[in-house]
């Protein structure tokens, strides 16, 4: 059994039963603690050729100004970004740093492990985000957000949370805005490139190479994890920096290939592995378990030395940018049921709060969503048990909702009914901590039903007990009535709120005798803002039905239900508006294989009377809804009660550049549909590289590209093309010829409106000036 604190409810979780949450009194409680700091070492050796990079990291970390370095895989934004966390303390940048690589991570959930890395708490506690942000900011840490693929709006939710904190972010494309300082990573200088690929072939450049291994800088625009699998190329097979470097200015990623060829069976079975762990750092003892790997120690450091997976302290991964990549090359090498029985054993004989659980958990994280794709339920259900506790426990609870979602359409497409309702009962939890009462309501009663119908007689006490915290307190005898229990205000508070409001007081008077600043926010989040869209309902019906729509209907408190679509007496309320926000989902790539613009959009219900939804479904080319428990559903029938909001997660793939439409209909069960226009914006993503020099640039003034180094613009409009791209030779360089997108050798190129069809790249060749 672990147990987690939040507010004032106590959170244990048992194995097979799921969680039980009781009601703590008001208790003396120790605050949570900083975490020693690591003992300061020696100034850290430059990374080769990044001074410029470097000096404008600490000029915008003293100044308290955000700053993102954007590149494609392989120019070293880990490296850079490593080092920046390592050195901040030593260089006098800050007082202590932390490291996250995040990838898609929920926000709420990253302020959550970085209130992890720099407070301890005994026992464990969950703060809310803005608890969280208010503690971390009290540290005034460094913060280096790796592998960032969150949207420009999360980024700048973000970004507000830790105002006051250096914040220094790594991302494929530009996500900070107008928050801070945007800086695209180029490749690495002659000089410094060469320096690395003579100190990664272990010698001197031999007599004749120099010229080939000029050649390959350039091929490769300087970049050192492309000049890494060369050297080891060199070093293994016969081939020379020469014919690397045709390769190469053919196709730089080739290389990737040649050196996933050039791999023994053990090899290819870790980077299988590693790929099918999407990013996630693992302990090498776990990779060799799920790959079946004997001689994994030396297998891990064969690919880190050949440049196709990275090492953290004890645990390895590869760069996430290379996770599809490699998956496509090596997929077949490893067993999805081997990998996925290793990682179960693992998570299930651990510690769930320990720090090999918490490293293993991304990996579950991403075979789960694998498994989900391919409709494997076995595996994402199996999965889904062991992780949930360890996100739960660690206060990650964005991802544990999406986990246990996961977990309980697995369980419903497999029949499992024991399974569906160990996710609902968990479901049904967390709804209940977070005080959506009657999700909680929803979720617990059916969890119940088929717990009791299973003659599961421990976990229905279990369910029971949750379900007893959202019930009236039982009337006190007649002859000693206690007076009522009432919040600041003198209100009478609901079982839920009273449980929270008490907690975050309790917490709230603790964190401010700690650190010496006013009251904390309030445990329930701040209410979104909504922008109101005309959409007028006539709802109707009273009740709620089981998490799928299918099962029979619930008590809500407000008397006898009967069941979705007729059947029973039911009263008709007067309309209302719900409020639907926001309404545009955001931009996206239109290449193929880009991710997709995301936007949780919110449907809440502003009047007085349950407001029954039969579906929320989202049409328009490019447009796609997903739904889930806590969101609205798309089969049955969700019940929102007065204040309450379900949500419709949109996403946005675009095909073409531009302003695109889309359209929510939200029904409510009659005739009567209503819609909400969305919208949404596709771009493509320019990216030119200056090659033979560190002077020369292109420059083109519709689009405000001025590049001396690799640079990348967003292009999101037509109106403009085509677009000409200028060469600008340095002193002491002529232009040769334009690559890519572009070719010949004028002074200018046109990129058309007709080549907008995904991302470009365009290359500018320049030489020395002949003497």
């Amino acid at each position: 059994m672990s147990t987690i604190l939040y507010g004032n409810l106590r959170v244990e979780i048992f194995d097979d039963l799921g969680a039980r949450v009781s009601r703590l009194s008001m208790r003396a409680a120790n605050p949570p603690q900083r975490r020693p700091g690591p003992a300061q070492r020696a100034g850290l050796a430059i990374p080769p050729g990044r001074d410029v990079q470097l000096n404008d990291a600490y000029a915008a970390i003293r100044a308290l100004r955000p700053i993102e370095f954007t590149a494609a895989c392989g120019y070293g934004k880990t490296t850079l970004l490593r080092h920046l966390a390592d050195n901040a303390v030593y260089n006098g940048a800050s007082d202590v740093s932390v490291y996250l690589r995040t990838g898609a991570e929920d926000p709420a959930d990253i302020v959550q492990r970085l209130f992890a890395e720099l407070y301890l708490a005994d026992p464990p506690v969950k703060p809310t985000a803005e608890q969280c942000a208010e503690l971390v900011r009290h540290t005034r840490p460094l913060i280096v957000l790796d592998d960032v693929q969150l949207s420009p709006g999360a980024v700048e939710s973000l970004a507000g949370l830790l105002a006051g904190c250096g914040l220094v972010l790594g991302s494929g494309r530009p996500v900070l805005g107008r928050r801070g300082t945007s800086q695209a990573l180029p490749g690495l200088p002659d000089a410094a490139a060469l320096a690395l690929l003579t100190h990664e072939l272990g010698r001197p450049l031999a007599d004749g190479e120099l010229t080939s291994a000029r050649q390959l800088v350039a091929a490769v625009d300087g970049q050192p994890l492309h000049l890494r699998q060369a050297a080891a190329l060199v070093q293994e097979t016969r081939q020379s920096l020469a014919d690397l470097a045709r390769i190469a200015a053919r196709d730089a990623s080739e290389l990737d290939r040649l050196s996933v060829n050039r791999l023994a069976v053990q090899e290819r079975r870790a980077l299988a592995v590693l790929a099918l762990a999407g990013g996630a750092l693992l302990p090498a003892e776990l990779v060799g378990a799920m790959g079946d790997v004997a001689t994994i120690a030396l297998s891990l450091e064969q690919l880190r030395r050949r440049g196709l997976a990275e090492r953290q302290a004890d645990r390895f991964g590869l760069p996430v940018c290379k996770v599809a990549s490699y998956r496509a090359m090596v997929a077949r090498d490893v067993q999805l049921a081997t990998a996925a029985r290793a990682i179960f054993d693992w998570l299930a004989s651990r510690d769930p709060t320990s720090a090999d659980s918490l490293s293993a958990v991304g990996g579950a994280l991403a075979i789960i969503e694998w498994a989900a794709d391919s409709g494997d339920w076995p595996v994402v259900a199996s999965l889904a048990r062991v992780a949930e506790p360890v996100l739960t426990l660690a206060g990650r609870w964005e991802a544990s909702q999406h986990v246990l979602g996961l977990g309980y359409q697995a369980a419903k497409a497999a029949a499992d009914h024991a399974a569906q309702a160990l996710f609902g009962h968990q479901l049904g939890t967390l709804a209940l901590c977070r005080d959506e009462l009657e999700s909680a309501r929803r979720l617990l009663t059916e969890a119940l039903r088929l717990r009791e119908q299973l003659g599961d007689a421990p976990g229905a006490a279990v369910t029971r007990q949750n379900l007893a915290l959202l019930l009236p307190a039982p009337a006190a005898p007649p002859s000693d009535p206690p007076p009522p229990r009432r919040d600041r205000a003198g209100r009478a508070g609901g079982p839920g709120r009273r449980a929270l409001l008490a907690g975050v007081s309790l917490l709230a008077v603790l964190l401010v005798a700690w650190i010496g600043v006013r009251t904390l926010a309030a445990t329930s989040p701040p209410a979104k803002t909504k922008a109101t869209s005309s959409i007028s309902p006539t709802p109707h019906g009273n009740g709620s039905t089981s998490p799928d729509g299918n099962g029979p209907t619930t008590p809500d408190g407000n008397g006898p239900t009967t069941p979705s679509g007729g059947g029973g007496a039911s009263t008709t309320p007067p309309a209302v508006t719900p409020t639907v926000s926001p309404a545009n989902v955001g931009s996206a790539d239109i290449s193929t294989g880009s991710t997709p613009a995301s936007q949780v959009v919110d449907i809440t219900n502003p009047g007085t009377v349950p407001l029954p939804i039969t579906s929320a479904t989202v049409s328009g080319t490019g447009f796609s809804a997903t739904t889930g428990n806590g969101m609205c559903s798309t089969t049955g029938t969700t019940i929102l009660v007065s204040g309450e909001t379900c949500t419709v997660t949109v996403q946005f793939a675009p095909t073409v550049i531009g302003a695109n439409t889309g359209t929510l209909t939200v029904d409510y069960g009659t005739d009567q549909t209503d819609s909400v226009q969305l919208t949404g914006t596709g771009y493509v993503m320019l990216t030119v590289s200056p090659t033979g020099n560190n002077i020369s640039s292109v420059s083109d003034s519709a689009l405000g590209l001025s590049c001396p180094g690799t640079c990348s613009v967003t292009i999101d409009s037509t109106a403009n093309a085509p677009f000409t791209l200028t060469e600008n030779p340095g002193d002491g360089y002529d232009f040769f010829s334009w690559g890519g997108a572009c070719s010949g050798a004028s002074a200018t190129c046109d990129i058309y409106a007709t080549q907008l069809t995904g991302d470009l790249t365009v290359s500018a060749s320049f030489s020395p000036t002949t003497q």
